[in-house]
């Protein structure tokens, strides 16, 4: 726990533990890797592609086509990452811990939706959030308590304390 002014201490939020269970966060990686990746092989062994039946070879430099799709794809994967870890530390420093009541979960086949009760300020609400099926999502059951970070400008819009913050 990191301290904050007046004795009040923050949980820190965990890089590794967001990329596992959040979506935005994970998919912005995955098309980050897969865009460094192809790039890298591109550049240093060339890469045959099959495209309507016919091989094209792309080790000459001609197509510059894919180069930019890479390039395009690691770089909207560090902004849309980028911006998902701003959002999510922000409710992290900003955000009210509370305790809900965890009232359906359902998963199809690795995602899912976890629906809690909570009040707030004399206001109660239902809200449900979409979920990555991982060990931590699936050991959430019907009638758990399970703290949340809430937006407190927006209190519909909330984070599952312990999927994002650092044990």
């Amino acid at each position: 726990m990191t301290p904050l002014l007046g004795g009040i201490f923050m949980e820190k939020l965990s890089i590794k533990k967001s990329i596992k269970n959040d979506y935005i966060l994970m998919l912005s990686v995955c098309m980050m890797l897969i865009g460094i990746v192809f790039f890298i092989l591109y550049k240093q062994f060339g890469i045959k592609i099959s495209k309507h039946a016919r091989v094209i070879d792309i080790s000459n430099g001609e197509d510059l086509f894919y180069e930019l799709i890479w390039i395009i794809m690691f770089a909207s994967g560090i902004v849309i990452a980028v911006l998902r870890y701003i959002v999510l530390k922000s409710i992290f420093q900003t955000g009210v811990k509370i305790n809900a009541t965890v009232s359906s979960v359902n998963f199809y086949g690795d995602r899912g939706r976890a629906e809690f009760f909570y009040e707030y300020s004399g206001v109660q609400y239902n809200r449900g959030v979409a979920l990555h099926q991982t060990k931590e999502t699936r050991g959430l059951n019907v009638g758990d308590q399970i703290a949340l970070l809430i937006d407190e400008n927006n209190p519909k819009h909330f984070l599952i304390h312990s999927l994002y913050c650092e044990e």
